[in-house]
């Protein structure tokens, strides 16, 4: 099947050209390139790679991929296809932080980036025909293809943009790391901050992009307790107050009498897009399905009213005491369905105090932050040895109940976490699984009750195998 969908991409303009472990798709002259990794006879993991050419575009190009990456992103977001990534590749040879050398743009929801084309290829021909409307996007409102010449803005006025930038960023500044610069086509002025992750763009057009994405489709922002939860059909997402704040506060430093408004506030997986006036502020957050639930669990026992809308159409009763073992099982055969998991290994004792037990699964595990390098464009999963630990508990994890990650990690040979709970996953235990990911650049993940319920809907053959633990309720 994934020969005709290769096929139907060719008939649409794409290059298809067959790599190693799989294929490249590309538009001819476009900066990204739509990888596939075959990772089993059955199912592909893809991403963009984007990175524009020294011989189309003068100077140094970190504005060019920070602004195509994210509207492409942002395109994919507002059609409901794919809830993406922005994950920045390092220079090869070494640069200041702020450069942004290249990007892969991954896409983290619905499905992880995996796609099973034994089944059928309709999800992985919705993100190529996505991509290719999107590059008519961008060739609709910005000039791609600019002609060969030598820039002509002078030092001073770029100069005199830098310190604006610097004087409305603060003291998370520093021009030796941060990227900066004017740029006469597309026409705009653009600071990059390192240190906080942060980007700006003065243009009208490029707020006119995003204020024009942003009201493509029909988003829904409930209040939470420290943001926002961003609901576009089925892509869940987070927008934090402390981030809209810090928008608004570098708004007011360059001029702008406002603040950002959620209608046309864009969340990404990993950032968050702020159009306003002719001011864009792009700022890296977590934002993507891990902040959600997050977000959620604090939600959850204030606003009880809202779970219906949260959970629409299909809810579950669970057994208030969850056998572990049974548990066990549940969560061995919902792996045993994920794309990417090769194979599936029980280990440790089922008469554990929590009544939970460990797998070990050879899984070929997508991007993450700070895991990306320029092999990634090679081989974009990394085949991994992953430690699967079960708790079947009814109160929610917290880090005191993972403390021994390193040591298991260290003991099984292992550089990939995934915690598997019946009930909810504290906010102390993701915070403490995202430090492991950013400091080691292990893959960690963790599936709450919640997560286990969408997979579970996936899956009713697994759902119907466990009766005593949960059952399907339609609302």
């Amino acid at each position: 099947m994934l020969e005709i969908c290769l096929e139907k991409a060719k008939s649409a303009g794409f290059e298809v050209r067959e790599m190693e472990n799989g294929f490249a798709l590309r538009i001819p002259c476009s900066p990204a390139t739509l990888f596939l990794q075959q990772i089993t006879g059955e199912v592909v993991y893809a991403a963009i790679y984007l990175r524009t050419t020294s011989w189309e575009w003068n100077g140094e190009r970190s504005d060019l991929h920070d602004a195509f990456s994210t509207v492409i992103a942002a395109y994919f977001a507002v059609n409901e296809v794919a809830s993406c990534g922005l994950r920045d590749v390092p220079h090869p040879a070494g640069a200041p932080e702020g450069e942004v050398y290249a990007r892969f743009i991954t896409f983290d929801q619905p499905g992880g980036g995996y796609f099973n084309v034994a089944k059928s290829t309709r999800e992985l021909e919705e993100v190529i025909a996505t991509l290719y409307s999107a590059e008519l996007f961008l060739h609709s409102h910005l000039p791609m293809h600019p002609e060969m010449k030598d820039p002509a803005t002078p030092w001073d006025s770029v100069e005199k943009w830098q310190n604006e930038a610097c004087r409305a960023l603060g003291e998370a500044a520093d021009s030796i790391e941060d990227a900066f610069g004017i740029r006469e086509s597309p026409e705009w002025a653009y600071y990059r901050c390192a240190s906080e992750d942060v980007s700006v763009f003065r243009s009208r057009q490029m707020s006119k992009i995003f204020h024009e994405l942003a009201k493509a489709s029909e988003v829904k922002n409930l209040q939470g307790i420290t943001g926002h939860v961003q609901i576009r059909g089925v892509l869940q997402n987070y927008v934090a107050e402390q981030k809209i704040d810090r928008a608004e506060r570098i708004l007011h430093e360059l001029g702008e009498d406002g603040a950002p408004q959620l209608a046309t506030t864009i969340a990404l997986e990993n950032s968050l897009i702020f159009p306003y006036g002719e001011l864009t502020i792009l700022t890296g957050s977590e934002s993507g399905r891990g902040a959600f639930e997050k977000e959620r669990n604090l939600v959850l026992p204030r606003h009880r009213d809202e779970v219906d809308f949260l959970f629409r159409g299909v809810t579950y009763e669970w057994a208030s005491s969850v056998d572990g073992g049974r548990f066990q099982e549940l969560v061995q055969d919902l792996l045993e369905r994920e794309p990417g998991v090769i194979s599936v290994r029980s280990v440790g004792n089922a008469n554990e105090g929590d009544g939970g037990r460990d797998h070990l699964v050879d899984w070929f595990t997508p991007i993450q932050d700070d895991n990306v390098t320029v092999d990634n464009a090679v081989n974009l999963t990394r085949k991994m040895k992953v430690v699967v630990q079960c708790k079947a508990l009814k109160a929610s994890i917290g880090k005191s109940k993972i403390p021994d990650i390193l040591d298991t990690l260290d003991r099984e040979d292992a550089t990939g976490y995934l915690l598997a709970a019946s009930g909810s996953v504290g906010v102390t235990a993701i915070d403490h699984l995202l430090h492991l990911r950013k400091k080691y650049r292990f893959f960690t993940d963790w599936w709450s009750r919640h997560e286990i319920e969408v997979r579970l809907q996936r899956n009713p053959d697994v759902e119907n195998k466990y009766p005593d633990i949960v059952k399907r309720v339609l609302l």
